[in-house]
């Protein structure tokens, strides 16, 4: 295999991705500045691609009563972490923890487990995160 043929590892791990009109459809938001606000205010994940293409991880949306949301099990994750890099995070959402029974944060949501470790985890990778940048 070529190099140039080589998949991005990175994007595979995160998955498939929609674009900001898909995203803002799915959620039924008004406009993309609402969706940008919520980028910005940490409820939800918005990566931006090396040639400037803001996309959105599917792995954080669930269905609710019919309506897609961002999965509410992951939010204090996000928002713990909203200032750190969001290929990171977006990583982070898809790695096996041990601290989840070595399940990654998006399986430990999907069978229903309780937000409380996400947020202990996610306070965690913060400090260690912030403590990194020095």
């Amino acid at each position: 295999m070529k190099q140039d043929e080589c998949p991005n590892k990175l994007a595979l791990l995160i998955g498939p991705c929609w674009t900001s009109e898909a995203t803002q459809e799915a959620l039924g938001l008004p406009t993309l500045s609402a969706l940008k606000a919520r980028s910005v205010g940490g409820s939800i994940l918005a990566l931006t691609t090396a040639d400037g293409v803001t996309v959105y991880p599917v792995c954080q949306f669930g269905q609710h009563n019919g309506q897609i949301e961002v999965n509410p099990a992951l939010l204090p994750m996000l928002r713990t972490l909203r200032h750190f890099g969001s290929w990171a995070v977006a990583a982070l959402l898809q790695t096996p923890a041990p601290e989840l029974g070595g399940y990654s944060p998006v399986e430990w949501v999907a069978f229903g487990n309780p937000s409380e470790p996400l947020a202990i985890l996610a306070k965690a990778v913060a400090r260690e995160w912030a403590a990194g940048d020095d």
